[in-house]
């Protein structure tokens, strides 16, 4: 999950940087596991108290194998599917969650400047990930998008902003703080038990640190 962060805000993979924030997001995550919910709210603010142990609550009467829904690999006509397990999406919102306060606690100022909230956090990954979705788009975004993103000199995230938020360039703001065109209906639906698409496929492995 780290990995697309990191890769959307124009850091270099692979590379030193990428390296370094990699093992610093994982540190945060070891570090806020091992400790008690008290110091835990600590990190978490007001606004995320019982949000992580909530979730992980969520995790303990669920089926591994119990799929949500059923999603196209890609907007080609020929496209195969691929199923999405509950537990996915447990273990998605853990990861993302954990990024949140990651780099919320890690460059306050810089998360203000670029995200201000975690809906727009979550927004950024779902354009990030569409480019990959949408055939032909990929290459564009590379192209013309990254290279201004490169120009914010966001990485290293603990380094200070070169912005503030009324300066943000406005590529830099529709990316980071508008909501995603993407129409998830056309591409995914629920799964139903007497469906005839096939339950065998990969499980995707998320990880909360990753």
């Amino acid at each position: 999950m780290n990995f697309a962060i990191l890769e959307a805000l124009g850091c270099e993979i692979p590379g030193r940087d990428f390296d370094e924030e990699q093992e610093l997001v994982r540190s945060f995550a070891e570090y806020f596991f091992s400790q008690g919910k008290y110091e835990r709210y600590q990190v978490q603010g007001v606004s995320g108290k019982e949000e992580i142990d909530t979730l992980l609550l969520d995790l303990i009467p669920i089926d591994q194998d119990e799929i949500a829904y059923t999603i196209k690999n890609s907007n080609s006509k020929e496209a195969g599917t691929s199923n999405i397990f509950k537990e996915d999406i447990i273990m998605t919102k853990i990861a993302v969650t954990i990024l949140g306060f990651y780099y919320k606690n890690r460059n306050k100022e810089k998360w203000e400047v670029l995200f201000e909230d975690d809906e727009n956090l979550v927004n950024f990954l779902i354009k990030h990930r569409g480019k990959g979705f949408a055939m032909g788009k990929l290459p564009l975004y590379k192209g013309k998008f990254l290279p201004n993103i490169r120009l914010l000199q966001v990485i290293p995230w603990v380094s200070q902003s070169k912005f503030s938020s009324g300066n943000l360039p406005d590529q830099a703001r529709r990316l980071f703080k508008t909501k995603p065109k993407m129409v998830f209906e056309k591409w995914m639906t629920k799964w139903e038990l007497n469906s005839n698409v096939s339950p065998i496929h990969q499980k995707s492995t998320s990880q909360p640190s990753q």
